[in-house]
């Protein structure tokens, strides 16, 4: 994936640009800020994603949560 961000478009200019990303189930929202990491304008970064499922038991369960 390329993101390409340019100079021009930047809100604050006393900071860089960056972009906050984070990566999480779609049945879920997050903050990018509080929860995310940071991607800096023209560094190149390495993301390895790996998906995990989580099988539940079904009901009723014998500590009765």
């Amino acid at each position: 994936m390329v993101l390409n961000t340019y100079e021009n478009q930047n809100f604050y200019l006393s900071t860089p640009n960056v972009i906050q990303m984070a990566v999480h189930s779609p049945f879920m929202m997050v903050n990018p800020f509080t929860e995310g990491f940071s991607v800096r304008s023209g560094s190149t970064y390495k993301m390895y994603l790996e998906k995990t499922e989580k099988t539940l038991l079904p009901a009723p369960y014998p500590t009765n949560c």
